[in-house]
């Protein structure tokens, strides 16, 4: 039995993991309803290219027998409240070079940790000074948590 991935990508803004569908060869598999979230934006459909047009609505039945990534479409959300400059950015920094990460703008003695794309813990450290360098990583996409403060960066 032939099976095809609906991979569910959060793109650029978002942060949160989805997991992905299975298809059968000859089935159909109804896409998700918005699963991402972006301050000041509403996810209106699924798109084949971060920051593409929208290609698919939300809800709709899958048909193809192909593999498939699919990132969220946003529109601007007109009643959405702004928030104060700065607010919903994190106030550290981090940099891939030659896998390894390197933080900065962390006060010492903070956690951090960092997850790959499937939310697992992949590496824990305390910041040893405001600027420090974590580990060795294979390439791909993490997230690194500083308190409540989140960021994504591709390790190359």
């Amino acid at each position: 039995m032939k099976t095809f991935t609906v991979t569910y990508m959060g793109g650029e803004f978002a942060l949160e993991i989805v997991e992905p569908q299975v298809k059968v060869f000859g089935d159909t598999v109804k896409l998700k309803e918005a699963v991402f979230t972006r301050e000041g934006y509403l996810q209106d459909g699924w798109s084949t290219e971060d920051g593409g047009k929208g290609v698919y609505r939300l809800g709709v039945d899958y048909v193809a027998d192909a593999d498939v990534v699919l990132y969220p479409h946003w529109r601007v959300d007109p009643d959405a409240i702004p928030t104060v400059a700065g607010s919903s950015v994190a106030r550290f920094s981090v940099v891939s070079h030659a896998r390894s990460l390197e933080i900065s703008g962390v006060r010492a003695g903070s956690g951090v940790v960092v997850y790959d794309m499937r939310g697992h813990v992949v590496a824990k450290a305390t910041a040893s000074a405001g600027t420090f360098s974590m580990g060795t990583f294979v390439p791909g996409m993490y997230l690194v948590r500083v308190g409540s403060d989140v960021k994504r960066v591709a390790v190359r």
